[in-house]
């Protein structure tokens, strides 16, 4: 699963927009590397999920969760 956040500052649409971009970029480079985008679920939750409530620069990411499945 990829998960894409952003900081608090500017309007939250916007926001939860950019966070999206993120997280389907991030989808697009893993199927250029050979993963079927179809296994990649993605999440993206704008300045919903802060790392550091101030709104620090670190809240701009985009995580990666592992499931593993035998």
């Amino acid at each position: 699963t990829i998960i894409g956040h952003t900081d608090i500052f500017g309007p939250i649409e916007r926001n939860v927009e950019l966070s999206r971009k993120r997280a389907y970029k991030v989808q697009r480079w893993l199927s250029m590397m050979g993963i079927d985008p179809f296994r990649i679920d993605v999440e993206y939750y704008g300045p919903k999920q802060p790392i550091v409530k101030e709104g620090d620069e670190i809240n701009r990411r985009v995580e990666v969760k592992l499931d593993c499945k035998g």
